[in-house]
């Protein structure tokens, strides 16, 4: 995914004219596509493991809604970031886990079922926890009414997924066979949303505090989410690590451009993605080289 994300964005920086026509409702329709990939990637034997950890899974639904805002908050008060890129921040740092954390927690030989559960109650959970956290964490810098986000955040993000998850459920063997293009299909998606958004805000990019905010956002996150080797094993540390770490940053683009008229607002989430997405692959190369996904 990161080397994708990583041609797309160059392309955009380079030849922006490439993605002019992909803004307004390409954009929505490509994250609800998304979404909706998710949702038919996910089985009901994913969810067993709520059964039998119900507490694991509160505590990194509660280290994620709690750890990223906080963090974004925090950095963008630090750094002093005006205000477009502040609530930026703040927004895609109120998302849920990203849709790329099952497929690195996969390559890190993580707990690949926590990291699924994590995703998917993370998303629904979304459609009022992402609005309101923004709401209250941006109330330094703008007055922000939270109900046009949760009701776009509900379209983009509650139905696909339920509609992904009933295909899989009465449909099993047609979705089989989607299985093996939803995930690239959606990759490819995400990483036109982002070369989208960093053609539209070529001046942004040189903004040295965006970046190590965007940067600190993430590598604390995961730090913040590896904490809990402390009390659990290396699989399920991981697995907590990368799901803390990355958010959908394609949500918090989305939401940035439908309701804030500075385009600039969505360039935390542009860049989001792509820093995510190098840090947690680079993270499934040490798991991998160090073994850490080969013991319980």
């Amino acid at each position: 995914m990161i080397f994708i994300l990583i041609f797309f964005a160059t392309l955009a920086i380079v030849k922006p004219d490439l993605f002019v026509w992909f803004r307004g409702p390409w954009i929505t329709y490509s994250l609800s596509l998304v979404m909706l990939a998710m949702g038919i990637s996910t089985s009901a034997k994913d969810y067993s493991i709520v059964l039998k950890s119900p507490g694991l899974i509160f505590l990194g639904l509660l280290l994620q809604f709690t750890v990223m805002p906080l963090l974004g908050f925090g950095l963008a008060k630090l750094l002093g970031l005006p205000t477009s890129l502040a609530v930026g921040l703040i927004l895609v740092a109120s998302c849920p886990g990203g849709t790329a954390s099952n497929i690195v927690c996969y390559l890190a030989k993580a707990h690949v079922p926590l990291s699924v559960v994590l995703t998917t109650f993370s998303t629904f959970l979304a459609v009022f926890v992402t609005p309101f956290w923004t709401k209250i964490l941006s109330g330094s810098w703008i007055d922000l009414n939270p109900w046009p986000l949760v009701w776009t955040t509900s379209q983009i993000v509650l139905l696909p997924v339920a509609l992904g998850v009933f295909f899989q459920s009465q449909f099993p063997k047609a979705v089989k066979k989607l299985e093996p293009v939803a995930s690239p299909f959606a990759t490819l998606l995400v990483a036109m949303i982002v070369a989208s958004i960093l053609a539209e805000n070529q001046s942004g990019l040189v903004n040295l505090k965006l970046f190590t905010a965007v940067f600190l956002l993430h590598s604390l996150g995961f730090l913040f989410g590896f904490a809990t080797r402390i009390f659990f094993p290396p699989k399920v540390a991981v697995a907590i690590s990368i799901e803390v770490g990355m958010q959908n940053s394609g949500l918090g683009a989305v939401l940035s451009k439908q309701h804030f008229p500075d385009p600039t607002t969505a360039l935390p989430s542009a860049l989001s993605s792509i820093t995510h997405s190098a840090l947690g692959f680079l993270i499934a190369w040490i798991c991998r080289w160090k073994k850490i996904g080969d013991g319980d």
